[in-house]
């Protein structure tokens, strides 16, 4: 048995860039000029609307501050999470079969379980932040209280108060 694990040829190197590029650069493209001008301007006028049981502005809170740390947990397990238990449960990485982008040699034990350890603490990581976010949104939707002008009419405000060169988000 070699002391290596098996890698990733050329052309499979290609493949595999080539297809995180097909869902990667379509997702920032509409975030960055869709998802992110639409939600500057929405909220100014976020409290103003109402879905059901829900303020417009408790949905918005509620998705920043709890529902991206989950959906980053989510894409966290999604991506490496099944991994890292078959890696933390056998005690070897790179798992049996697996090939890899560059020569990596064989790991087992507590060395191997490193980063499962770091991948579940990042999990846990990000549940912490979430839950911790569900304080703050409701705290938060308390000191802002219900909308003022109910069925304001949004072509009365502007659409950016940013001056037109600048695209994207201005974190």
């Amino acid at each position: 048995m070699s002391d290596f694990a098996p890698l990733y040829t050329t052309r499979e190197r290609l493949w595999l860039a080539l297809k995180m590029l097909a869902v990667a650069i379509p997702v920032y493209v509409a975030g960055y000029y869709g998802l992110f001008p639409w939600l500057r301007r929405y909220v100014k006028t976020a409290n103003c609307d109402q879905f059901a049981a829900f303020s417009g502005l408790e949905l918005l809170l509620y998705g920043l501050l709890v529902g991206a740390p989950l959906s980053m947990a989510g894409l966290i397990w999604l991506i490496e999470g099944r991994r890292s238990l078959r890696v933390w449960r056998l005690g070897r990485s790179p798992l049996p079969g697996e090939k890899v982008l560059r020569k990596t040699r064989y790991r087992f034990g507590v060395r191997a379980r490193i980063r499962p350890l770091v991948v579940f603490a990042t999990l846990a990581l990000l549940a912490g932040i979430a839950l911790r976010g569900s304080f703050v949104a409701a705290e938060l939707v308390r000191e802002i209280g219900p909308c003022v002008q109910p069925g304001v009419d949004r072509s009365s405000f502007p659409a950016s108060t940013e001056s037109r060169a600048h695209r994207g988000p201005s974190w």
